[in-house]
């Protein structure tokens, strides 16, 4: 074979090799379930009267680092329970990219901001986490991201995070309570505004988000400080109660241990007995 002719049958062989190459390139892709497994949910609980309850959102991200994400919360009788907020400096972040957002896509104002508790929390870390319930106490929305400066760092929840805190909501429950209420309160997730994006801002919808249970009980005898029990912590206050006159601002709570009309010092008596006594409950 001379070598022209080998020379020709190779440039043949390579121009077909390119062709399905580019053929296999340009085929379109099949369409994918997106590759995400997200939950999101808040346990059933109980509150007492007058109280501040710390509402952990928990969480299971299965196979994508979330980098951003936004959840809102509505409860439906906000006579008994709501979130509360005041006015704050906050830094508001108006960039359609947050990791690549500079000092001038940011803008400090003065807004209404709702507690939020990021202590022991996935958010923890996080650059930017904000609590709003735009002018409705009944509605929670909190955003956070976890990097603004683009530098990976923080660099979000990892994939395999199962059964762990993103962020804990704080509410309070009214003092006392709305009677006709029946006793339970529904935390329910809001249609809109339950987002979580990757690092690359690509959109995580959640797979499953569970509405909560909040059950309102009767203040416990001699809970001063909400505790849902009464013990030495109870028994510091009421001294502060009977003798500084710093008594509990729940109407449903009373220090009138010994139903005698006056907190004063037997009422601490009444109460140390009971605490540490087995003596007779404190209550009319």
């Amino acid at each position: 074979m001379s070598t022209a002719l080998h020379t020709a049958k190779l440039s043949v062989l390579i121009t077909v090799l390119l062709l399905i190459a580019s053929a296999v390139v340009a085929t379109p892709s099949v369409a994918q379930t997106p590759d995400t497994a997200l939950y999101v949910w808040i346990r059933d609980t109980f509150a007492f009267a007058g109280q501040e309850i710390h509402l952990p959102v928990m969480i299971s991200n299965l196979r994508d680092t979330i980098a951003a994400y936004q959840i809102q919360y509505t409860v439906d009788r906000p006579n008994m329970m709501f979130f509360t907020d005041s006015l704050m400096p906050d830094t508001i972040i108006a960039c359609a990219n947050p990791p690549s957002c500079t000092v001038l896509d940011t803008v400090v104002d003065t807004v209404l901001k709702t507690m939020v508790d990021t202590q022991t929390t996935q958010t923890a870390p996080w650059e930017y986490v904000a609590g709003r319930n735009l002018g409705d106490p009944g509605l929670i929305r909190v955003t956070a991201i976890a990097d603004l400066t683009g530098d990976h760092k923080p660099a979000g929840i990892p994939p395999g995070t199962t059964d762990a805190v993103l962020i804990k909501m704080i509410a309070f429950v009214f003092c006392p309570p709305d009677p006709f209420g029946g006793g339970q309160v529904q935390l329910l997730p809001t249609t809109l505004n339950n987002d979580f994006s990757d690092l690359h801002g690509n959109l995580i919808v959640p797979l499953s988000t569970r509405r909560a249970t909040i059950t309102i009980l009767d203040p416990v005898p001699g809970d001063l400080d909400y505790s849902g029990t009464s013990d030495v912590m109870d028994v510091v206050t009421m001294c502060g109660c009977a003798f500084e006159n710093q008594c509990p601002t729940c109407g449903a709570v009373s220090a009138d241990f010994n139903c005698d009309h006056v907190t004063d010092v037997f009422d601490v008596i009444f109460l140390i007995e009971y605490v540490f006594a087995g003596g007779p409950p404190p209550g009319c």
